[in-house]
């Protein structure tokens, strides 16, 4: 029973959905992420050096690995401005010992000279044999490590480049000046961000000396450094929305075929639209469910799920014409098309929901009108009430006088009788 209850549960995590993005979750845990990819060794990816310490006897071998495991916030592939938003390195390293000589039969890896062996031999020894690397009769080891991580981070969004200094960490915010840059991207726009990074090994090596009946220090530094290039680029998606009144284009309409129908440019995909007649919610579209994944490094990303609905939309790369002073493009149009009831002036709002949960909304007052028959009645016989009544040309029934009727007709056969005539002439 606990194995199905456990299933069940298991089931439930990795399939789970949301019905709206889990920004803050998703943040939150790439941030804890970062702390662990700090040292992350990835052998898939690493460069590798081995260098003749103490030629032909002894070699140092040095490996390490660094690149761009993914930014704080991603929903599919696309990003966005936020506070928390930086991009997160993966690295780590191994550092080698000196491998010395070997007793003939003994299995490979090479035994090491470090430290602890040195603890236990620290007496002189006969000259050659272990970690005696230039045969003086006192052992060689590499008594400590470091490795710095170092270089910079270049940021680039369209026409301003920041670069940042990596000073030992793994997880960079992005420079507030690309950030600003970032809230009015289009949806298409791409933030590039570059490594330009090190990894600089640093050995302090003990070589050993013969003094008078003992052996004395004699300490050295030893430098291998690695170079890391890596360029990666991210669709951003931006702040910005534009909304249009399709129909009524006129605000006044039918009161029988009310609609609200509304055109949304945006720069960022929306996921939500709610639509309101005066302050009650009339329609709601819900575009997407929403889940989370994991890349290779446990970095999570937002991923989204299409669900059926009435609202139809796409890319757009819709360039604005100079609107309140500034020039946006936008790469995503939606169309909201909202059916409603009710005469007379009506308030009807929409609000939207893109999904780096910013809101946005547009509203209008419509007139709703019956028709008029004859400049007397409503289309539905009632009385006119010039607020909800569309108003028509009067006019009146009457009978014609028969006298009217009877001159008509006389000229009609008087016509008739000469166009026959004319023609048994001919």
């Amino acid at each position: 029973m606990r194995a199905i209850v456990f299933l069940i549960l298991l089931f439930s995590a990795v399939f789970s959905y949301y019905s709206s993005p889990p920004i803050e979750a998703v943040i939150e845990h790439n941030q804890d992420a970062a702390s662990d990819l700090g040292e992350y060794y990835d052998g898939d990816i690493a460069k590798h050096s081995s260098t003749w310490i103490f030629p032909p006897n002894s070699s140092l071998r040095s490996s390490a690995s660094m690149a761009i495991a993914g930014l704080s916030l991603m929903v599919e592939n696309s990003t966005s401005a936020n506070d928390d938003l930086s991009v997160i390195i993966v690295r780590g390293y191994e550092a080698g010992e000196l491998a010395c000589n070997m007793e003939e039969g003994e299995p490979e890896p090479p035994f090491s000279c470090d430290r602890e062996y040195y603890q236990d031999f620290q007496a002189a020894v006969a000259p050659g044999w272990r970690c005696d690397l230039d045969d003086d009769g006192c052992v060689e080891y590499v008594k400590d490590t470091d490795v710095e991580f170092g270089g910079t981070v270049i940021f680039k969004f369209r026409n301003t480049s920041v670069s940042e200094e990596v000073d030992g960490r793994n997880e960079i915010p992005i420079p507030e000046e690309i950030v600003v840059e970032l809230e009015n991207a289009s949806g298409t726009d791409n933030l590039t961000i570059k490594l330009n990074t090190t990894a600089k090994f640093i050995y302090e090596i003990d070589d050993q000396e013969m003094g008078i009946g003992s052996c004395a220090s004699n300490l050295f530094t030893f430098n291998v450094t690695f170079r890391f290039s890596e360029e990666r680029n991210f669709t951003v998606e931006g702040n910005n929305k534009l909304f249009f009144l399709k129909a009524p284009i006129l605000r006044e309409q039918w009161h029988l075929n009310n609609r609200f129908n509304v055109v949304v440019f945006s720069q960022s995909q929306i996921y939500n639209a709610e639509v309101f007649l005066n302050g009650y919610p009339n329609c709601t579209f819900i575009t997407h469910e929403f889940g989370m994944d994991d890349n290779e490094y446990g970095i999570q990303r937002v991923t989204m799920e299409d669900l059926e609905h009435n609202a139809s939309y796409g890319l757009a790369n819709y360039q604005a014409i100079s609107l309140s002073e500034n020039n946006h493009t936008y790469g995503y149009f939606y169309e909201f098309d909202c059916p409603y009831t009710g005469l007379g002036e009506n308030n009807l709002t929409i609000e939207v929901t893109d999904l780096y949960g910013r809101d946005a909304a547009y509203s209008e007052v419509i007139l709703s009108r019956m028709l008029s028959h004859g400049g007397e009645r409503t289309e539905l016989g009632g009385s006119i009430e010039p607020e909800v009544t569309r108003q028509s040309i009067e006019f009146t029934v009457d009978s014609m006088s028969l006298l009217r009727i009877s001159a008509g007709m006389l000229g009609a056969f008087l016509i008739l009788a000469v166009a026959n005539r004319w023609l048994l002439k001919k």
